[in-house]
């Protein structure tokens, strides 16, 4: 794969950054030069639903927007944008596995939560969150939630 699980998270009043490091350059997903302008993932995620990324290869920005179209829909957008005028084959292949598999593995379980969702089988609880907030924490997506509970409650304390 291409990455090692080495995730590097903030809070900020508005926004999440993400940083993943210790990319392999020769990998499955696609190959990479260390001489590229970008040898990390990083991900900034702005409230309410838009993501700004650049991943690892040459100077490159993507940018993607959810737009929810009903309670259990979502459109998306996912533009990318590189320096040169004509990419490179390592950008070309790094926008071509974006696009084909990380956003369709990503619909996928977005879709499964959704259907769940009706299910009984969960109500509410708290999300996975360590004291050390390692990347197997969710406390990212639990300082999302606040925000998005922040904005429909116009900043009413939440109830826990």
């Amino acid at each position: 794969s291409l990455l090692k699980l080495s995730f590097e998270t903030a809070e900020h009043p508005y926004y999440m950054s993400h940083i993943i490091r210790h990319n392999k350059h020769q990998n499955q997903s696609y190959n990479f030069s260390p001489d590229d302008a970008i040898q990390d993932v990083h991900l900034w995620w702005m409230w309410p639903n838009t993501m700004f990324m650049a991943h690892p290869a040459g100077d490159n920005f993507n940018i993607f927007v959810l737009s929810p179209d009903g309670p259990e829909h979502t459109n998306e957008s996912l533009d990318f944008y590189c320096y040169s005028k004509n990419p490179r084959k390592t950008e070309l292949e790094m926008f071509e596995y974006n696009s084909q598999v990380i956003n369709n593995e990503d619909v996928t379980v977005c879709e499964s939560v959704q259907r769940n969702l009706h299910s009984r089988g969960f109500g509410q609880g708290r999300l996975m969150v360590d004291g050390e907030r390692s990347y197997r924490s969710e406390h990212c997506l639990h300082h999302f939630n606040l925000m998005g509970w922040n904005t429909l409650n116009r900043g009413s304390p939440h109830p826990l």
